[in-house]
């Protein structure tokens, strides 16, 4: 790619698009009359009103092999160009057919893939490469508008900005192209000069001849634009053609900008916990017990003293004891700290828990203001 004007090209993109128009032109098939074949395709898309051309990849792979090639390794890739040499097709032959409606794109779609992958063979090596799969309709939603081009206008200086892709989301300018203008946020969107288009989604799951013995049934939901949505019913078989794409968090993008989260413990996740846990761990059996027991009396020094005004305090000075039952979590009652006087359990202290008198002389040998009554 090289930049130009301020936009890169996409220099092979650009030919296979051309290549696209000529395949359109002059494909023709043998004992047709020879006539064009595709020229038929725009009289069928005008008289039922239709914005997509159906192609038909066989005759791509007869047409020219590095053609159909670039198409179904890039799909997702070439598909802006592919449908920009379908519209200047049919410009050339029928301009009123676009004069009508200016803001009018002409789609591509194609069918008769030589291979048709089942539920399971789609992995990420997939992912926009075009590609047939077969499938058992068992869903599908209703049908809604969605935005696909948008076109905004500043709210701070007027300007317009058009043919904004949206990017699974509501998505607005990032800023505006007046340079003397830095507006971020204030947009208003012109659904007039928007490019919108019917949406689907259907779920589909593997054939019963296609589910291993113990094994449950796959699904996938597959979206779908423009003429072809309604056409798939419940408990239909169907063979769809597209390309794979990964879907982004959509709760994470649904507000512009960065999304509002709870810090400290409250935004920890359960991967957060689990590897905070398996951390300190780790820690803690670094250590002897020796150098455990330093190493817990240097933490508890450390501990934020505060004031209280108590009658049974020297200088008003006490440590919270609640912290360091914390950190003691009677781990030193296997070492018999928990054990009373004689051997026996102390007084009110339960099973493996150190006893009030173990816990009070640990205090002592961190804060010596600590009064015992």
């Amino acid at each position: 790619m090289e930049a130009y004007g301020g936009y890169l090209v996409d220099e092979k993109a650009v030919r296979v698009e051309s290549i696209f128009v000529d395949f359109l032109k002059n494909f023709r098939i043998a004992g047709g009359g020879g006539e064009a074949y595709y020229e038929a395709e725009i009289e069928a898309m005008a008289a039922n009103e239709s914005s997509t051309m159906f192609i038909d990849f066989s005759h791509v792979m007869v047409f020219n092999n590095l053609l159909q090639k670039a198409i179904s390794d890039e799909f997702l890739r070439f598909e802006p160009y592919l449908k920009n040499a379908c519209k200047t097709f049919v410009t050339q032959l029928r301009p009123n057919f676009i004069s009508d409606d200016t803001n009018k794109d002409i789609n591509v779609a194609f069918f008769n893939l030589p291979v048709s992958k089942r539920l399971r063979e789609l992995t990420t090596a997939e992912i926009g490469k075009l590609v047939s799969v077969k499938g058992v309709v068992t869903r599908t939603s209703e049908v809604r508008p969605e935005l696909l081009h948008g076109t905004f206008k500043c709210l701070e200086c007027g300007g317009v900005i058009k043919n904004v892709e949206q990017q699974f989301k509501y998505t607005e300018p990032t800023i505006c192209v007046n340079a003397t203008c830095s507006n971020r946020a204030r947009w208003a969107l012109l659904r007039q000069e928007s490019k919108f288009a019917d949406w689907q989604r259907v779920r589909m799951q593997e054939t019963s001849k296609e589910i291993p013995a113990g094994s449950l049934p796959r699904s996938l939901d597959v979206i779908i634009r423009h003429e072809i949505v309604e056409k798939a019913r419940a408990g239909d078989t169907v063979i769809f053609t597209g390309t794979v794409v990964v879907i982004p968090d959509i709760m994470a993008l649904a507000s512009p900008g960065d999304r509002a989260e709870w810090t400290g413990l409250a935004g920890m996740r359960q991967r957060d916990l689990i590897e905070w846990y398996v951390r300190q761990q780790d820690e803690k059996n670094a250590y002897s017990s020796k150098e455990e027991a330093e190493r817990e009396v240097t933490i508890i020094s450390a501990i934020i003293e505060v004031r209280v005004p108590l009658p049974c305090t020297r200088n008003w000075l006490i440590t919270r004891e609640g912290h360091l039952i914390v950190l003691d979590d009677g781990s030193q009652a296997a070492e018999g700290e928990g054990e009373g006087e004689g051997g026996g359990q102390g007084e009110g202290e339960g099973v493996g828990q150190p006893s009030k008198k173990s816990r009070k002389e640990r205090i002592l040998t961190v804060n010596p203001n600590y009064v015992i009554d």
